[in-house]
């Protein structure tokens, strides 16, 4: 899903921000995302599986959760003029459509500050029935 993702971001008219195809690892414990402001990382899908239906003839039906992150670093003192549109067409990343198969899409938005750096990390869960 992680490519799904980067192409989908990638087509995107985000202004002076860019989209990374590299993966968002720490150097010399800094996140990578806090090195290049302006900048979008997407980090690998992280799968869960989870009981549904357990019924007592052997049927299991699980949920498989997949959860991929996407982070994007800027001042904080100086907000992109753009910001808020930028949020909003990455919330629509949860729409991909070569992403087949799923029953729900969430997306999770949460920002922090790390001293004069906004963080915006967009969590997107895909879940779909398995039997």
């Amino acid at each position: 899903m992680r490519t799904e993702i980067l192409e989908y971001c990638q087509a995107l008219n985000l202004g002076t921000v860019t989209v990374s195809t590299e993966l968002p690892w720490t150097d010399n414990n800094v996140p990578l995302y806090l090195k290049n402001l302006k900048k979008i990382y997407v980090d690998i899908d992280n799968v869960e599986i989870e009981p549904f239906i357990q019924a007592l003839n052997g049927l299991n039906i699980t949920n498989e959760i997949t959860s991929v992150r996407l982070y994007f670093a800027c001042d904080a003192k100086v907000l992109l003029p753009n910001y808020d549109d930028i949020v909003t067409e990455l919330k629509g990343v949860k729409n991909v459509t070569t992403i087949t198969g799923v029953q729900r899409r969430e997306c999770v938005i949460t920002t922090s500050t790390e001293n004069d750096v906004l963080v915006t990390e967009l969590e997107y869960r895909f879940t779909k029935l398995l039997t």
